[in-house]
Parts: structure tokens; C-alpha cells; sequence
């Protein structure tokens, strides 16, 4: 399998198993000795208001949400799906 074939697979993974959301590639990587794939790709999911939405008057609750798809290089069959912190950003 190669990059391209592993990022096609993790998303229509994310595609099915989140109905209705389109997922898009955040990141991808190979594990070497492990042989296999991570792909990390951001949903867009609508979420409640938090108090900081509402006292800012936001209209939109919509926040990005990280899933990490492994894939065994060999065999393309989906691993897990785990969810993915991104590192905060230090404010300047």
C-alpha cells in the first residue's frame, strides 16, 4: 500500500463510520517496523454551546475533532481508530 492508497482508505473508514461528515487528511505516517499506516484526519462535528460561545456571542458550535486511523500495511485492513490530541498552540 502506498501513502495515497493508505490516506483513500482512513477516510472513507472516517466517512462511514461518521455518517454525514466528510473527513479531511491532517496527517500521515509509517510505522517501519510495525508496518503499518496512521493517518490522522479532522472532522468537523457540531457541538452545544460552551459558555465562552455564548458570552462571545458565536453562532457557529461547530469544532475540528482529530481521529487517528492504523492500517496494516500488508493486508489494508483498518486497525483502530483512536482519537487524536493536537499540541496546543503557545500564545506569542
Amino acid at each position: 500500500m502506498d501513502v495515497k492508497q493508505a490516506v483513500r482508505a482512513a477516510k472513507a473508514y472516517a466517512a462511514d463510520l461518521f455518517e454525514g461528515e466528510e473527513p479531511r487528511l491532517e496527517e500521515v505516517w509509517y510505522d517501519h517496523d510495525e508496518k503499518q499506516w496512521f493517518v490522522t484526519v479532522g472532522l468537523l462535528r457540531k457541538e452545544p454551546p460552551s459558555l465562552a460561545d455564548l458570552t462571545l456571542g458565536r453562532k457557529d458550535f461547530s469544532r475540528m475533532h482529530y481521529k487517528t486511523v492504523c492500517l496494516d500495511d500488508q493486508t489494508e485492513e483498518v486497525l483502530s481508530l483512536r482519537n487524536h490530541e493536537k499540541m496546543p498552540v503557545a500564545p506569542i
